[in-house]
Order: structure tokens, then C-alpha cells, then sequence
């Protein structure tokens, strides 16, 4: 059974300001955040996805000033139809999320004790920490080494059997049915 999971997909983002950026993908990575996070922090995270809107979340009701700059439309578009993620984003903005919809960061600059999010519209967030959530990527490196077919994930079928007999492919690393899906649930 190959249970390789998944890496943060890299932001892309470089310069000075670049070391308060963040990813958490295991309790080193939540570790590190932790310690950087102090009463109050301004936090701005990229991605609206199920890891940002759970940070968003989670930052918010413990006082954290929170803006999210996502892609999509709504949070969530790939998982929920649009009336569900409207009415997510609006109950995060009542709890003082900020959201910067069809967005992406371009560029990061160190300003003062923070950093300043350059977007692509031109406009600017000023925060102390950058959480980067905008998604995962398959661990395939051993399966293709192996000769195992691999695409975005590990590809197996619907009983999670890869391309090489007897070896099967879980979670984060999967790819079934053309669909990698990074949740417990699907």
C-alpha cells in the first residue's frame, strides 16, 4: 500500500518578506506557524479552499484581523455549488474575514515587523503572517520511479488498485477517477 500523501504546492512567491510566509502540511509545519503568530497578528492567507477557510475560521474567532485572497469566485468552488460558498464567505466576513475574490499574489515586499501582499490587480494587504493554503500535490516520485502509472496522483481505480499488481494507492496520493481528493470524506 503506497500512503505517501501530499506536499504544499509551492506559492511562488519570493523576496524579502518571503520567510513570513507559511504552509502547514504536519505538526512541525502548525508548530512553526504557531510560534510566529502572536496576540493579534494580521494574518492574510492565500487560498479559500478547505484549509483557508478553516484557518480564516479558526483565526478570526481567536481576534486575528484575517484577509483571504482567493482565485475563485467563492470559497470552496470546487466542493460546494455557489449559494453554499456565498453563504460561507458571508458568514466568515461577519466574524471580519476580508476576501479578495479572482485574486492571486504577485509579489511580496518586507514593511515594517510584516510584509505587503502585491496582488495582481495592483492593490495591497498589509499582514505579519502569510499563510499560503492554495493546495497540495500528489507525492508520485516513488510510484513513477516503480514504473506505476501516475498523472496528478497515483492513478487507481475504484478499489484503489494502481497499474502494478498487488500494489495499492491511499489517501492524499490517489487519484481515482481522474480526481485527486486531499479529504477524508470523498
Amino acid at each position: 500500500v503506497l500512503a505517501l500523501g501530499a506536499d504544499p504546492i509551492p506559492h511562488g512567491l519570493s523576496g524579502a518578506g518571503a520567510d513570513r510566509i507559511f504552509a502547514v502540511n504536519d505538526l512541525d509545519d502548525y508548530r512553526a506557524f504557531r510560534d510566529a503568530l502572536k496576540p493579534g497578528s494580521r494574518v492574510a492567507i492565500l487560498g479559500g479552499g478547505l484549509i483557508g477557510s478553516e484557518f480564516a475560521n479558526d483565526l478570526a474567532l481567536g481576534g486575528h484581523p484575517v484577509e483571504v485572497v482567493h482565485l475563485g469566485p467563492w470559497p470552496l468552488e470546487r466542493l460546494t455549488p455557489e449559494p453554499v460558498g456565498r453563504a460561507l464567505a458571508d458568514a466568515l466576513a461577519e466574524k471580519g474575514v476580508r476576501w479578495h475574490f479572482g485574486h492571486t499574489a504577485r509579489a511580496i515586499e518586507a514593511a515594517g515587523n510584516g510584509v505587503k501582499l502585491v496582488l495582481d490587480d495592483g492593490s495591497a494587504i498589509e499582514a505579519d503572517l502569510v499563510l499560503s493554503a492554495i493546495g497540495l500535490r500528489a507525492r508520485t516520485q516513488l510510484a513513477a520511479s516503480a514504473g506505476i502509472k501516475v498523472n496528478r496522483g497515483i492513478v487507481v481505480d475504484a478499489a484503489l488498485q494502481t497499474s502494478a499488481p498487488d500494489v495499492h494507492a491511499v489517501g492524499d496520493c490517489a487519484e481515482v477517477n481522474g480526481q485527486v481528493l486531499p479529504y477524508v470524506l470523498p
